[in-house]
């Protein structure tokens, strides 16, 4: 489980293992903060894992993006919103 700190945040992406600096800046993303200490909200291999707010026990869940990156330092996790997603591809979101 995590807890959303930050909205709309830039996230940028950097990758030291290749011979060429890449580097992605990705607007309009979500923060999310690891608040177990006995598990991690976000590991490696979770790149493009499904991530919903859940308000409270009686509410459904509600789709918020798509996991992209988590820092090394701190434990906090990068959302890409769910919105870029469905507008980029012309999809809507079915609620039950």
């Amino acid at each position: 489980m995590g807890k959303l700190i930050h909205d709309y945040f830039t996230v940028v992406l950097t990758d030291h293992t290749l011979a060429f600096n890449v580097f992605a800046s990705l607007k309009g993303c979500y923060i999310i903060e690891n608040i177990q200490d006995h598990s991690v909200f976000f590991a490696e291999g979770d790149s493009g894992s499904g991530v919903y707010l859940k308000e409270d026990e009686e509410k459904s869940k509600k789709a918020l993006g798509i996991a992209i990156a988590n820092s090394k330092l701190g434990g906090e996790t990068a959302v890409c919103d769910i919105r870029h997603i469905t507008d980029k591809f012309n999809v809507e979101l079915y609620h039950a």
